[in-house]
């Protein structure tokens, strides 16, 4: 149980010392993602993406007029600072996939 303790306390200070990071060093960038869906998660409600394999819950909250709209295969651009370590995500965009 302790070692448990241990990793965790680890990832939950590792996320916000790369958080820190980012946010100093991290230049303006954007990534391409696609939608797989959304969640209610315990921070909030946000979207599902492809080509991350692993986010906070709060790393993609949006309002839920956006989530409502949101389908499988619609194109999220994500805005803000990155770095070798992550994207801190300060704004978005959702866009229709193609046919629609």
């Amino acid at each position: 149980m302790t070692l448990l303790s241990f990793f965790l306390t680890l990832w939950v200070v590792e996320d916000g010392v790369l958080a820190l990071v980012t946010a100093v060093i991290g230049r303006p960038s954007h990534r391409e993602l696609t939608v797989t869906g959304v969640q209610s998660g315990k921070q909030c409600a946000h979207f599902e993406v492809r080509e991350v394999l692993f986010l906070a819950d709060r790393a993609l909250c949006a309002p839920r007029e956006d989530l409502d709209r949101a389908e499988a295969g619609d194109q999220l651009t994500v805005f803000g600072r990155g770095s070798p370590f992550g994207l801190n995500v300060e704004r978005y965009e959702l866009r229709s996939g193609a046919g629609r």
